[in-house]
């Protein structure tokens, strides 16, 4: 299972389309997980007007966490095998995105060892110095 992890704050336009793009995945063993830093209710909404039968992992933060504490709670809430973290404004812009990134993470015996980080490029894994999310897959 995949972990799909989203620190988010304010913006729910974005936060639909990012859904909307998880959603169109052909790969579905997932989970989605999303830690809400917002200010007011607008994702809150969004989740549970339009994506209720997701079973989204939703969580208002009581106080502001910032970026990087916000991110990590999400994180610690993961049970998938594999984290894939995305902010609001990221989205899969193909529908086997997400089935490409789990089939490069499998074929490849170095990821995971040493925690790698790695970024995807044409179906192929590439070392870098760090991850932050996977952007438009």
């Amino acid at each position: 299972m995949v972990s799909i992890c989203i620190p988010t704050y304010n913006q729910p336009q974005y936060v639909d389309r990012l859904i909307s793009s998880i959603k169109e995945q052909t790969y579905v063993d997932y989970e989605i997980i999303i830690s809400d830093d917002s200010t007011d209710d607008g994702i809150c909404n969004l989740i549970h007007d339009k994506y209720a039968g997701l079973g989204i992992k939703y969580e208002r933060n009581n106080e502001t966490l910032g970026a990087v504490r916000n991110c990590n709670k999400a994180i610690k809430r993961a049970h998938g095998e594999l984290i894939k973290v995305m902010h609001q404004d990221d989205w899969f812009a193909e529908k086997e995105a997400l089935a490409k990134m789990v089939s490069a993470m499998n074929q490849n015996e170095k990821i995971g060892e040493k925690k790698t980080p790695v970024w995807l490029q044409d179906g192929k894994v590439n070392e870098m110095l760090f991850l932050d999310t996977i952007r438009q897959f």
